[in-house]
């Protein structure tokens, strides 16, 4: 990777979290 910002990595990485964390949380929760 050439110049990755911190910021908006942390951010994309919560996002995703929290997507998979939902949609495993519903899924088991059927």
């Amino acid at each position: 990777g050439g110049s990755d910002l911190p910021g908006s990595s942390r951010r994309f990485v919560v996002y995703f979290f929290v997507c998979a964390s939902a949609y495993f949380f519903i899924r088991t929760n059927r």
